[in-house]
């Protein structure tokens, strides 16, 4: 069943993209992020640029599977070092922004604390199996102490999307995501905090460029890495790049 889904999303983006066209991946936690970097960066090039967006780790696979995107942006540095190696031509990972946690709910005032409590019957946070955003929210609850007292009440999503999406909708009574998650979008609607960065490892996120010969290609690389670029990084929570 996964590798016919793999087939339709391959269909989907042959068809809808043409030899002239970017195709980026990239981690749901920086949809919005790349879209509006897209944005800028066509406000001085005309270059056609598609985004696929979802789970890290599912992503790394469809590209070792032969999926023709041309740039894959990370939640995580694993992935990309693993393609530098298997992916012939590939670039070597680079780091372009550190990540952050936060607690969100559209119903109640969120607070480790309350994690515990009958008022959290649902606590939504990606599959730490394909997200490394989940990886750091197990973290969170393991160093607060209280992952056995909450395990059975988590609801996983298959990325930072989806698990935002459950957020939104009410689906969950509270959830741990990523801070672009609620910033750079003007003022959020939803509870959110943050959550202290000493209780999870640093989250580094890397980028990797996989079709270098391209010159639009490692030109709009370059630009996630320039200093408009990581303006927009700082915009939408994210630390600068180490």
């Amino acid at each position: 069943m996964k590798f016919v889904s793999f087939i339709f999303i391959l269909i989907i983006i042959k068809s809808c993209s043409t030899n002239d066209t970017i195709k980026i991946a990239t981690s749901a936690n920086m949809h919005g992020v790349v879209a509006e970097m897209i944005g800028e960066f066509n406000k001085q090039n005309n270059v056609k640029i598609d985004i696929v967006s979802g789970a890290s780790g599912l992503l790394s696979s469809q590209i070792e599977l032969g999926a023709p995107y041309d740039i894959f942006v990370s939640a995580n540095v694993k992935y990309p070092e693993h393609l530098s190696k298997t992916i012939i031509g590939a670039g070597k990972p680079e780091v372009y922004a550190l990540g952050q946690l936060v607690l969100v709910s559209n119903t109640i005032q969120p607070s480790i604390n309350i994690l515990k409590t009958d008022k959290v019957k649902t606590i939504g946070i990606p599959n730490p199996k394909t997200a490394p955003y989940g990886l750091h929210c197990i973290e969170v609850l393991k160093n607060y102490q209280i992952y056995e007292n909450v395990k059975h009440k988590l609801v996983y999503g298959e990325s930072v999307g989806q698990v935002n999406s459950f957020i939104y909708s009410g689906a969950v009574d509270i959830g741990i995501t990523a801070i672009s998650s609620v910033k750079g979008i003007g003022k959020s609607p939803f509870n959110w905090v943050g959550i202290n960065k000493k209780k999870y490892s640093t989250i580094s996120q890397s980028a990797i460029l996989l079709n270098p010969k391209n010159k639009d290609v490692k030109q709009f690389y370059d630009f996630l890495f320039s200093d408009k670029g990581q303006e927009i990084l700082r915009h939408s929570g994210f630390s600068p790049k180490p």
